[in-house]
């Protein structure tokens, strides 16, 4: 277009460049070169004003380069504060298209340096302190939203290891020790997957030696309050071993797996399993969760009978 109209109509268009442009080093110098002007109302009426031929694009740097999903969309819509500005100067308008910039100028991000760049083009990039800068200045809201539907769901495993101590004179258990690994997938933030095992680590914990709802014999509880029911404090847990498993899934692009009742799912059974096992040369084969005091007691007792 430009050197169509140079050569045949001898006329220069002056490009109106979006701010961002100009704020990223090199690039900002080179545009300037080639003509490009920083594309303000006061610049954009100061050529108009001298009758030079002014190439506009309404959307600025998002009409150009669309973001995915958006192609051959009209972002612009109404923002006509230019044509306006052409009126008043009494300027001819002339409307064009391009067809196929939206592929051209596909923007893509570099993982490893956290920048954004043009296809073809990696050498001349910007940051995400860039980004949101413009994002800012143009009130628009920086975010990004996609629905995905998975082929099938993930299949995570793991495995969980008590230690506990049990008074056989009292029937009080203690854990001494617990041990969670869990596979989660690919781990993208460690303390939140760390979070997750932990607390389900304590719920189930929790659920094998001392939550339980009780009733009377007219159905009506008896643990509606956290008087009455039971729940562990921190300070009856050992610090747990979490020990990490990945193992990629190809069901997502992110190789993600779930991890949020993992832990509650591996520890109920792990500590039940370690007071029987406690209590396995006493004779004791099963002890109904939760394993409070009475209840092993009166399993160690039953046994010996």
């Amino acid at each position: 277009l430009f050197q169509h109209l140079l050569e045949e109509e001898g006329i220069f268009l002056r490009a109106l460049g979006d701010h961002l442009h100009f704020k990223v080093p090199y690039w900002g110098d080179l545009l300037e070169k080639f003509g490009v002007v920083d594309g303000t109302r006061e610049n954009c009426s100061a050529l108009m004003s001298a009758g030079e031929s002014v190439l506009v694009f309404p959307g600025g740097a998002r009409e150009v380069a669309k973001r995915k999903g958006e192609k051959y969309k009209l972002i612009w819509q109404n923002r006509l504060g230019f044509a306006r500005m052409a009126i008043r100067h009494n300027c001819t308008i002339v409307p064009f298209a391009a067809i196929g910039v939206e592929d051209a100028l596909d923007i893509v991000l570099d993982t490893d340096t956290g920048t954004f760049a043009v296809t073809g083009s990696p050498s001349v990039a910007i940051g995400w302190a860039a980004v949101a800068a413009q994002a800012a200045e143009a009130h628009e809201p920086l975010a990004a939203e996609n629905d995905f539907q998975p082929s099938a769901a993930t299949f995570p495993f793991g495995v969980h290891l008590s230690v506990v101590e049990v008074d056989r004179d009292t029937g009080e258990v203690r854990l001494v020790r617990h041990a969670a690994c869990d596979d989660a997938g690919i781990i993208v933030n460690p303390t939140i997957v760390d979070g997750q095992v932990h607390g389900g680590v304590g719920g189930g914990v929790g659920q094998a030696l001392m939550e339980e709802f009780v009733y009377d014999e007219w159905g009506n509880p008896q643990t509606a309050n956290f008087m009455d029911y039971a729940i562990p404090a921190a300070s009856e847990f050992p610090s747990f071993d979490r020990i990490a498993m990945e193992t990629p899934t190809d069901r997502n692009p992110l190789g993600v797996k779930g991890i949020g009742e993992a832990g509650t799912i591996g520890s109920t059974p792990a500590v039940q399993n370690a007071v029987v096992d406690a209590l396995k040369h006493l004779g004791v084969r099963h002890v109904d969760i939760p394993v409070k005091p009475m209840r092993v007691w009166r399993a160690i007792h039953g046994a010996g009978q």
